[in-house]
């Protein structure tokens, strides 16, 4: 039951005194090469462009005219474009939020001896390392407009939404009201956003649909509905469910306080989608959430509510540009791929680059640390031997056959497996094909493109195949004393 920001901020502080540690903040990769134990990781860095110590930071925070929802808060506000992004994050001094900043200059009238640098511009650095973990996390599935009345009414919101709305820093101080009314009856559905069907619901634009369980949706709105219930014993809550799947130990328990709760369980089968709709004019409560509910035996049933929450599933952060980088796969889901999800449940199929929690695909805060451990004991014990194993079948080229005709390179799958060099000899330049063994597969493509046959997989050469084509193919001769 530990608030989850103080054991963070203990956890970043841990970090922080680690001197083998080092964070760069406001940071993205932009460029990747090399293989494992050698990969060279381009970084690019944005200022801040306030200093830390800025004492008139709220007068400056308060004559900024722009205004931006605020992404901590889910939207339920708006933040400046020189802001704090929130109570115990790190760094805890202000930022300028480069994308919305108008550069109108007002915030500089409050700036003494540079503490607010417009000019500031992004540094790129490298860095060498010998392996990458990728932990690039998830974000919340984000209803269609018009999906269950979100985007329409604006008493719809989602679950994160929700938690925001319920923090005692949050929009409200902790109060359960919308739009300035307390909130007497709310409805939560379940499963927006995940286990969804061709044909019923609405693909993303890659042109499917979330068919995954996202695994957190079902325990963490039933810990809502528990909480709700426990500071406002007056709200009546109702459940809308398709399967209540409360993943983790101990979790089942949540289920079962929300029935001695009295929340009211109804549920639906996940092609008959509860409707959303306004309630008429002078109603109480200005929603009606209409359900068709199986265990009354397929009786449609309205539900008057003052709010409805989404209780939105998992999808991967829109990593393709470190997909590209990298060359790892994602799967159908989006997630990325592990190599097994049993023998090598955190290695990707290039060797060297680990994966880290939602990455991967989702999980509770129990799973995300498991994964973590064991990318973090993956990676430690690969640098601590102190070199690299590679397998032996990997692409030779035979310098004295190949001529540089490039046709290895051009068709090789694998980045950085094999490139062009140049060198000279005699005053003469010329190209020769050279396989980094690191990054080759052993796939033979190149073998069957080389026009000069200056190419052989290790252990699996072109002439060795030829001898035992031909040793199928011979006349057997015929045995004196049979027939």
């Amino acid at each position: 039951d530990e608030d989850a920001r103080t054991l963070l901020h203990r956890l970043i502080e841990r970090v922080l005194a680690d001197p083998n540690i080092t964070i760069h903040t406001s940071a993205e990769v932009v460029g990747a090469k090399g293989y494992v134990g050698n990969f060279q990781v381009r970084i690019r860095q944005r200022p801040r462009g306030v200093s830390e110590n800025f004492d008139a930071v709220e007068q400056a925070i308060a004559i900024c005219p722009v205004e931006v929802p605020d992404e901590f808060n889910y939207g339920l506000k708006t933040r400046k474009a020189i802001y704090r992004p929130y109570d115990g994050c790190y760094p805890a001094g202000p930022v300028i939020d480069w994308e919305h900043c108008t550069f109108c200059e007002e915030c500089l009238k409050y700036s003494q001896n540079g503490d607010i640098r417009l000019d500031d511009t992004p540094v790129e650095f490298d860095l060498m390392v010998g392996a990458v973990v990728v932990a690039t996390g998830f974000r919340p599935y984000e209803p269609h407009p018009g999906e269950m009345g979100y985007g329409v009414f604006p008493e719809v919101i989602t679950l994160p939404q929700l938690e925001r709305l319920l923090a005692e820093d949050g929009p409200s101080g902790g109060k359960l009201e919308w739009n300035g009314h307390p909130v007497r009856s709310i409805a939560m559905i379940h499963c927006v956003g995940s286990r969804q069907i061709d044909g019923v619901h609405k693909p993303q634009p890659d042109g499917h649909v979330n068919d995954y369980c996202s695994r957190v949706c079902c325990t963490a709105t039933l810990s809502a509905a528990n909480q709700i219930r426990a500071r406002f014993p007056y709200v009546h809550i109702y459940d809308v469910y398709e399967d209540i799947r409360t993943y983790g130990r101990g979790h089942e328990e949540y289920y079962r306080l929300a029935s001695k709760n009295q929340v009211t369980f109804l549920r639906y089968f996940a092609e008959e989608i509860p409707e959303v709709y306004q309630s008429e004019n002078g109603a109480v409560h200005p929603l009606l959430v209409k359900v068709k509910d199986h265990l009354t035996w397929g009786e449609e049933i309205e539900l008057p509510v003052d709010l409805v929450v989404l209780a939105v599933g998992m999808m991967p952060n829109p990593v393709d540009d470190l997909i590209g980088m990298f060359n790892i796969a994602p799967g159908n889901d989006r997630f990325l791929l592990e190599v097994h999800p049993k023998l090598q449940p955190v290695e990707t199929a290039v060797n060297g680059i680990m994966l880290a929690g939602t990455a991967q695909g989702p999980m509770n805060i129990q799973e995300s640390c498991a994964a973590a451990e064991a990318a973090a004991s993956k990676v430690a014990a690969l640098l601590g031997a102190g070199r690299v194993e590679l397998e032996p079948y990997v692409a030779r080229v035979d310098a004295d056959r190949c001529r540089g005709s490039g046709e290895c390179v051009r068709v090789c799958p694998q980045d950085g497996a094999i490139q062009l060099q140049t060198f000279s000899q005699n005053g003469a330049s010329y190209q020769r094909a050279v396989v980094t063994p690191a990054n080759c597969n052993g796939c033979g493509v190149c073998v069957s493109a080389c026009p000069n046959r200056a190419i052989d997989v290790q252990g699996w050469r072109l002439d060795e195949y030829e001898a035992m084509v031909e040793a199928i193919t011979a006349p057997i001769p015929a045995l004196e004393g049979v027939g």
